[in-house]
């Protein structure tokens, strides 16, 4: 649990928010009240070998370089 709190408050503030939509700020603010469900999430999936389909999804955004041809071929 260490860790994930580690790196909820080593994040910058204003990052932009992941796939549920709360800016770290927001976890920070509300980390104090919701550490021990979370933490119980955790166990519990860990436990039963199932994740939230929640967990499974991710938004993976491109930063395209200057100057690089074609992104839609892997080896761009």
């Amino acid at each position: 649990m260490e860790e994930v709190e580690r790196q909820i408050f080593a994040t910058k503030s204003w990052k932009a928010p992941g796939e549920d939509g709360l800016p770290a700020m927001a976890w920070k603010q509300v980390w104090p009240v919701v550490e021990h469900r979370v933490l119980a999430i955790f166990r519990a999936s860990l436990e039963q070998g199932v994740q939230p389909d929640q967990w499974k999804h991710a938004k993976i955004i491109p930063c395209k370089k200057p100057g690089k041809g074609d992104y839609t071929s892997a080896k761009a």
